[in-house]
């Protein structure tokens, strides 16, 4: 379920049995009322909640907290008159002020902290981006009652393991992983994967010396990407498969085989379609790929009045953006630029200014040598609203479009930028130094990544070889074979004995 709908469905029922009791009065409104007792307040805030009335309950429970009574009330009573009005602020918006009352109930009643607690408390400092909070409860919640944790909607879990996994303190993130695997979670959503967050741990059970529960969690490992880093990563060799290339071919075809009856089953789903067709590339059939989009762009394009799909505002240009990276892969270079040109017109009409899909008919300009279409198809962009990440996206393009153009002091300062930014986009740092020929300086990085435990296995997936797409502009096979020969280098050579090796896999390289 999404924050607001999980919200809502804890307002009803801690309005219905948490803080109010199994029967909840509907109250008459009248001034002339004699004042209630404290527990008739609280009953009359859950009345109001119950009606969709927030800012009466609001004003209720600020009365209430004000009352002498309340400050001399039982421990029992102030905690449910916090629990409720932590739910209260969260459901209005006020997430700081929800996370704060819930603080203090614990403070009031630490032995009551069950999983719907820390479901609440989940959910609201997720909201205030208390990403340490937000993963401690989700550990709560999976080591009480799994059962209660599996009816999260799969997004909104996930979001909470990502923040853990980029910000959290190792020992709060491996905590919050470990107890997932025990609790044998899984998400509900069929195109997220948790097979990055088992890597993680698998890493952690081994540096901790702690080989059965290591191979338990190897031996569930699925995807064929997560297949494939047991192989070429020398902290996770001892677990690799015995036929690392047919569980990474079988991986692959199960993938597919998969997304395709997802899709079957959700025919109003473009991001399903999109993500089958982009696998499909991945795995060399590109002529499939490209059939599934056609059809559901068609249906796009066919609908009258109600949309085809129910993600169209998010999606639809995206499926435009997928069909131009296939068009590219097969050398229809004039197809693929109106594709991508259609993909930021669609993305621009729901948000004007955007910043992806102008970025990607930016690379795609580029790499084709129009360097002053891809300048301008950057200049479009509104930078108020772009992400570091996108900021570093459209560097990239004009890092390589200035290039180009000979104008090296602009080329120049872009590059700086990226590379100062680094950790923020490698790949955008890396195709830009590519551009420019800039490998040395390349090497750095990646021999900097290799040695960063946090960011080798990310690195030596990049290094990997891969097939390649029966076509490619010029610029792109250039810059292919300037990094094909990075790894060939004796520095990075020197790197890659301790950290990995280079092998090669029947895909094409994801994302290009």
């Amino acid at each position: 379920m999404t924050l607001r709908s999980l919200l809502a469905l804890l307002l009803v029922a801690a309005s219905a049995n948490l803080a109010f009791g199994a029967a909840t009065p509907q109250l008459p409104r009248s001034e002339h009322k004699p004042q209630p007792t404290i527990e008739e307040q609280l009953e009359l805030i859950g009345a109001r909640m119950m009606e969709g009335d927030v800012e009466s309950a609001l004003s209720e429970g600020a009365a209430l907290l004000q009352r002498p009574e309340f400050k001399a009330s039982s421990d029992d009573f102030r905690y449910r008159a916090l629990l409720a009005l932590g739910m209260l602020e969260a459901h209005a918006g006020s997430a700081k002020q929800g996370q704060a009352y819930l603080d203090e109930a614990a403070t009031i009643s630490p032995d009551r902290l069950d999983a719907g607690y820390w479901q609440l408390y989940a959910v609201v400092a997720k909201e205030n981006k208390n990403h340490d909070g937000a993963a401690v409860a989700m550990t709560e919640v999976a080591r009480q009652n799994p059962k209660l944790l599996a009816q999260w909607e799969g997004r909104f879990a996930f979001g909470i393991l990502r923040n853990a996994r980029k910000s959290s303190p190792p020992e709060i993130y491996h905590e919050l992983a470990g107890t997932l695997w025990t609790a044998g979670f899984d998400l509900d959503d069929d195109f997220i994967s948790l097979d990055p967050i088992w890597i993680d741990l698998l890493e952690n059970y081994i540096s901790e010396g702690r080989p059965d529960d290591a191979a338990a969690v190897a031996d569930g490992l699925r995807d064929a990407n997560s297949l494939a880093a047991l192989s070429y990563d020398l902290r996770l060799s001892d677990y690799a498969r015995a036929d690392v290339y047919q569980a990474y071919r079988d991986a692959r075809q199960a993938e597919i085989v998969d997304g395709k009856a997802l899709v079957d089953e959700h025919p109003r789903d473009a991001s399903k379609v999109m993500r089958v067709a982009s696998e499909l590339a991945d795995f060399n059939r590109l002529d499939e790929g490209l059939a599934l989009l056609d059809g559901a762009i068609g249906r796009a394009d066919a609908a009258l009045g109600k949309p085809a799909f129910d993600d169209e505002e998010d999606y639809l240009a995206w499926l435009h953006n997928t069909r131009a990276r296939i068009l590219m892969k097969l050398g229809r270079w004039e197809e693929a630029i109106t594709a991508q040109i259609k993909s930021r017109d669609i993305s621009n009409s729901y948000q004007p200014g955007e910043v992806s899909q102008s970025v990607n008919l930016g690379d795609f300009y580029y790499v084709l040598g129009e360097a002053d279409k891809a300048l301008e198809a950057v200049a479009q962009i509104d930078t108020g609203t772009a992400s570091a990440f996108g900021m570093s996206a459209i560097k990239e393009v004009e890092a390589c479009a200035y290039h180009q153009n000979g104008d090296a002091a602009k080329s120049s300062a872009a590059v700086e930028f990226l590379v100062a930014n680094v950790d923020v986009n490698f790949q955008a740092a890396k195709l830009a130094l590519l551009c420019v020929g800039d490998v040395d300086r390349l090497a750095g990085i990646v021999i900097s990544r290799l040695e960063d435990p946090g960011t080798r296995r990310e690195m030596l997936s990049d290094l990997q070889v891969y097939m390649l797409p029966p076509a490619r502009p010029e610029i792109t096979v250039r810059m292919d074979e300037l990094y094909a020969g990075l790894s060939r280098r004796e520095d990075v050579k020197a790197a890659l004995e301790t950290t990995g090796r280079i092998l090669q896999w029947p895909a094409i390289r994801a994302g290009t």
